[in-house]
């Protein structure tokens, strides 16, 4: 699995937080109400903070801790997965491209929807089929299969991606290789759009992100790998073996992906002296301070279960408030002598919860103790 990401380039002064200034606090996430909403702002976030708050809103959550929107994209993925494959893998009909597309559409729709909390749907542009990317711009093999890129047309800056779903020579691939391809490219495009780039974060680069016209970065390669073990998850449940080994030759067992870790090397090796110098010195991804690492030897990652324990106790909270917010209005308007209106579920919870909101509690993505 071969693939590029490319940012564009930095905005001019003004333009961008300055290398001191303050990035933006992640929202709160819950899986209901406006919680499960949340607003992220273009290139406005520490990339570290953008993985941790992602990660959190799927790893490991029961479906009772999974929003409506996530349980609906992941039956629709694994339901077109399963339906479609069948039709992919051999000869290609030229009749049938717009159907192929669509499929492919559909899934990074769902992606989107279980994963990058549906943020990416206006901000990328999702283009496929035979032979839309070719030449490997670093080099290292004879043509890649997904590239994903900024664009500007008219003042209006977007993400596209490029996905091959076949070549002249050997036909449609299978279609786990092209989605093992779209969740990738997905990955770079949720970090090209959100992740900040300002000088700061742009000098970190080697441990965050990864270079540009690369991006394969500690970060990338962390979060990737976490959403490909989720969609094995799934694989499992729907009793779907492609599913289930969903980009095992790129990432086999509980590694990250080889071929991005041979690319980030090569993106590295290619700098000059000067260039190296212009970055931060590349630290170990085995932290214990991180919620989020890198093992160093067997490649796994690692999750601290203080990301999920300390995210479902803030969740509690809210739930509590959120309960306690809609009693009072149903009281209030009882008082006045009106009929109050059903809560999400169709009725009011009477059920109260005395947790309070504290202070220590860490609930912004951060990596903070």
């Amino acid at each position: 699995m071969t693939t590029t990401a490319t940012r564009a380039n930095p905005s001019p002064p003004g333009g961008r937080p300055s290398a001191d200034s303050n990035h933006l606090i992640m929202p709160k996430y819950a899986p209901f109400g406006t919680y499960q909403n949340p607003k992220l702002e273009k290139v406005g976030h520490k990339a570290r903070d953008l993985l941790n708050f992602t990660v959190m809103a799927f790893h490991t959550r029961r479906d009772c801790d999974l929003n409506d929107r996530q349980l609906a994209a992941r039956k629709d993925f694994t339901a077109r997965f399963r339906d479609r494959k069948r039709f992919y893998g051999g000869d290609f009909d030229v009749n049938s491209l717009e159907e192929l597309r669509h499929d492919i559409q559909c899934l990074a729709d769902s992606l989107d929807a279980f994963f990058f909390f549906k943020l990416l749907r206006h901000a990328i542009k999702l283009g496929s089929g035979i032979n839309v990317v070719g030449e490997d711009p670093l080099g290292l093999d004879e043509k890649i299969e997904g590239e994903t890129f900024v664009c500007k047309v008219r003042d209006r800056e977007y993400i596209q991606i490029n996905i091959n779903i076949g070549s002249d020579e050997t036909g449609l691939y299978e279609l786990s290789a092209i989605a093992g391809q779209l969740v990738h490219e997905m990955v770079h495009a949720y970090f090209l759009h959100f992740a900040c780039d300002c000088a700061k974060c742009d000098k970190d680069r080697l441990n965050t992100v990864g270079v540009e016209h690369d991006g394969h970065g500690p970060l990338f390669l962390m979060l990737h790998r976490l959403i490909v073990t989720e969609i094995r998850r799934w694989g499992e449940s729907a009793g779907d073996k492609e599913l289930r080994m969903l980009s095992a030759a790129d990432c086999p067992g509980e590694s990250v992906s080889k071929s991005a870790i041979v690319r980030a090397q090569a993106a590295i090796e290619r700098m000059s002296s000067r260039e190296k110098k212009s970055f931060n010195k590349i630290r170990s991804t085995e932290n214990k301070t991180f919620l989020i690492s890198l093992h160093n030897e067997s490649k796994k990652v690692l999750v601290n279960p203080n990301l999920m324990k300390r995210h479902l106790s803030m969740e509690d909270v809210l739930r509590g408030k959120e309960r306690r917010e809609k009693r009072f209005i149903k009281d209030l308007m009882q008082r006045r002598g009106e009929k109050g209106g059903p809560n999400d579920d169709g009725e009011y919870d009477d059920t109260d919860e005395d947790s309070e909101d504290s202070d220590g509690l860490n609930t912004n993505g951060s990596d903070e103790k």
